[in-house]
Formats: C-alpha cells, sequence, structure tokens
C-alpha cells in the first residue's frame, strides 16, 4: 500500500485507525481519472487520500467529514500536496450535506407514461465484458434527465476496518495476505472467505440513495469480497423515491482494483461506462 507522504509519517499525523481507510495511492490515481469533471463531492474523505488526487484532475472537491480532527488533517496533507486550493472540507453528516446540495426541485415522473414500458424492456441488460480484470455492466442509459450541479459524487463509507465480520484469520496473524491465506484455506478443509454484505455497511444506503437522487455518475469504493449481484442492484431504481432521477436505471462498470497483483477492493461506477 502507499501511503499519502513520508513527512506525514515523520510527524505522526495519520492516527492508527486512519491508515486503514486510507485509499492505496496508485488507485486514488486511477479513480481521480476516470472522475474527471468540474464539482466532485467526496462524501467520506477522512484524511484526504482520495480528495487530494481528485484535486489534481477536478477544478472543484467538495471533502466531506465528520470528525473534524480529519479534516485538519486532510487540510495539511493538501497542503504538502500543493493542492489545498482546490478542497472545500466540510465538516458534517455526508447525508445531510448531500441532500443539500440539490439545486432545484427534480420534476416527478408520470406513473402512466412509466406503466406502458414492459418489464422486460426496462430489465437491466447484463454483457459482462473481461478486460484486464475489469467487469464491464453496460446498462441503457436515460438521456432526458434534469441537471444537476455536481458532476460525480464518491462514496467511500467506512467497511469496519481490515477485520471484516465473520473473517476467520490464521491464528497469529495480523494481516490477510496471500500466503498466510492459501495456507490456512489448505488446513482449514472448506474454509472461505465470506461475502461482505453490503447491508452491514450502515451509512452506503443512505449516502448512495441521496447521491442518486442529485447527481448522475456516483463511484463507490467497496471491498474486495462484495457481491456482485448486490452491487449491481445499488444502480436499479429506488423503491423510496418516484422521482426522475431516482427511477431510471442506471449504466453501469464494474471495475477490480489489484495492487501487487492482490485484489484489494471493488469500484462501482454508476451512471457511465468504463471504455
Amino acid at each position: 500500500m502507499t501511503f499519502l507522504s513520508v513527512s506525514i509519517w515523520e510527524f505522526n499525523l495519520i492516527k492508527a485507525e486512519s491508515w486503514y481507510s486510507v485509499t492505496p495511492e496508485c488507485i486514488a490515481r486511477r479513480q481521480a481519472n476516470a472522475c474527471a469533471c468540474d464539482l466532485i463531492v467526496d462524501a467520506f474523505a477522512g484524511v484526504g487520500g482520495n480528495a487530494i488526487q481528485f484535486a489534481r484532475t477536478c477544478s472543484l472537491v467538495v471533502a466531506i467529514d465528520n470528525n473534524y480532527t480529519r479534516l485538519l488533517l486532510l487540510k495539511h496533507n493538501a497542503q504538502v500536496y500543493g493542492v489545498s486550493h482546490n478542497i472545500l472540507p466540510i465538516c458534517g453528516d455526508a447525508v445531510s450535506i448531500i441532500c443539500s446540495l440539490r439545486s432545484s426541485k427534480v420534476p416527478i415522473s408520470d406513473p402512466s407514461s412509466s406503466a406502458q414500458t414492459s418489464t422486460a424492456e426496462s430489465a437491466p441488460n447484463e454483457n459482462c465484458l473481461p478486460e484486464a480484470g475489469l467487469d464491464v455492466v453496460r446498462v441503457e442509459q436515460p438521456q432526458d434527465l434534469p441537471p444537476t450541479i455536481v458532476d460525480v459524487i464518491f462514496l467511500s463509507p467506512p467497511w469496519g476496518g481490515p477485520g471484516y465480520h465473520g473473517v476467520v484469520l490464521p491464528p497469529g496473524s495480523s494481516s490477510w495476505n496471500k500466503r498466510k491465506r492459501r495456507h490456512w484455506f489448505q488446513s482449514s478443509g472448506n474454509a472461505v472467505e465470506p461475502t461482505k454484505n453490503l447491508e452491514n455497511i450502515p451509512l452506503l444506503l443512505p449516502a448512495l440513495r441521496a447521491a442518486c437522487h442529485i447527481c448522475h455518475r456516483i463511484l463507490v469504493y467497496l471491498p474486495r469480497s462484495c457481491s456482485i449481484g448486490q452491487m449491481l442492484r445499488l444502480s436499479w431504481p429506488s423503491d423510496k423515491c418516484d422521482c426522475q432521477m431516482c427511477g431510471q436505471y442506471r449504466a453501469v462498470s464494474l471495475e477490480e482494483y489489484l495492487v501487487r497483483g492482490r485484489r484489494v477492493a471493488l469500484g462501482l461506477h454508476i451512471g457511465t461506462t468504463l471504455e
């Protein structure tokens, strides 16, 4: 894992729990290039691992976190990288702040017109195209959605730290690397790494519903062991809201992030397809 900066480590400006939440720099750069735009919202900014990279490809980054101390660290880290002028830190609840960014009331779709569309026509067209560790699932994107003031929203809610619930680690091991996992599985019969249930990430669904309400393009950063089916369902129309923004199937791309040949995380691009 590549951390932010040597100088940050020397001055101990990142607490122990924050190291687990920092996105590897190579992944953060990849995400920043894919999300290049004018205005992006980093809803769970932490100490700035992603926000700093977004500031290099976007005109303005709204960095949200509910911990003021972490935002102070983010500000310092951004100054180290020389991008602090492109980052607007906001301390508060991510869902509430995302909802407040809505520019105007989105018109409610006409139920009579939507009822004429058959279920077969509205179902997503899932064509998985493996390409260098990348699975792309394309769904037809509506072209008549209302304009928004936010170009992209990046969601990286806390997963629960390095030890997911239900993961059995090798005895005496503080890590989950490939070699120890292989030896442990060989000696433990049918043991497998449990699938991460997205419903156990408490902030994910509320933040995603709020993001879909105001923005067309969303990138969700998720654990490596997530269910692909659960991830795809995140792009389906919401049953909590019948507005035009929330009532549409959106284009989807699934991305697998590798560091030194090992899968460390997954990315769900909603509202756009990767080439």
